[in-house]
Parts: C-alpha cells; structure tokens; sequence
C-alpha cells in the first residue's frame, strides 16, 4: 500500500506546484494596463524645458511649474502635482496678457503676471490640498497636494 499512497502524495503535490504557477503568472500586457503617469515632482533632478511647454521639473530649488498664457488658453490646466512641506516651489510663467494668479494655501498669496516672462517662489508651510488658480481667465491651472 506504500506505492499507491506516495503516488498520491506526488500527484497532490504536483497538482499544487502548477495551481500556484499559474496563479503567480501575468503576461506582459497586463503590468502596461495598471501603469500610470508618474508624479509631477520626481526624485532626479531635469532641467527646465522650453517655454510654452506645461511640464514640470524638479530642479536643485525644488518643484519648478511652467505655466502658458496664450490666445486665452492656460497651459497646464487641472494638472495635479505633489511637493513637500517647505519645499520651494517656482511658477515659470510667460504670458501674452496682464492676468493675477491666486494660490489658496494657507496663507494664501497672489502673483501678478504681466506680459512677458515670469518666475514666482514660494513654499508651503501646511500640508493640505493647494489651488492654483487665474483670475481673469478662470480656472484651476493646477492643485498641488502638499504631504508633511
């Protein structure tokens, strides 16, 4: 009766090598389905990039947000970045109009924008959920969460 029993013992044993296989197994086109955009502030250093482009870069100084104002439109627009208590952030901003932009963070601050080429800093003191936001044109160019 030992034969029967220890082939038993090896089909069971089998059996569950190939179940956990199967389980643990993805094809390749699934891990691409759940990837998502990286944060905007990321941990290597890049350089600024030209103007009129809506990407952010995170310099030796901190969180750097280039922001457009052309023909009426604002670039970016509703984009969501992260940054740090304290950290310094920049707005690069070039504009072709006269415009005040509103930062609701505690406490809350604004930037008059004129034509032309423009750099605003600031830090964040509280964590919390942070609107940048144009006055004139309206809208929310973008919300910065603010971790501790």
């Amino acid at each position: 009766m030992t034969p029967p029993r220890t082939l038993t013992v090896l089909a069971l044993g089998l059996a569950g090598m190939l179940t956990l296989t199967g389980c643990g197994s993805q094809s390749a086109g699934s891990a691409s389905a759940v990837e998502t955009e990286p944060p905007a502030s990321v941990s290597s250093a890049t350089a600024a990039t030209p103007s009129g482009s809506a990407t952010p870069t995170l310099d030796a100084e901190g969180l750097v947000i280039v922001v457009s104002i052309a023909g009426g439109k604002i670039r970016p627009l509703g984009k969501a970045y992260d940054a740090e208590v304290g950290e310094t952030i920049t707005l690069d901003v070039t504009s072709d109009t006269d415009d005040e932009l509103h930062l609701h963070a505690e406490p809350e601050q604004t930037f008059a924008v004129t034509k032309g080429t423009r750099s605003f800093t600031f830090e964040v003191d509280v964590p919390g959920s942070v609107s940048l936001e144009s006055h004139h044109l309206g809208g929310t160019i973008a919300t910065i969460d603010v971790r501790p």
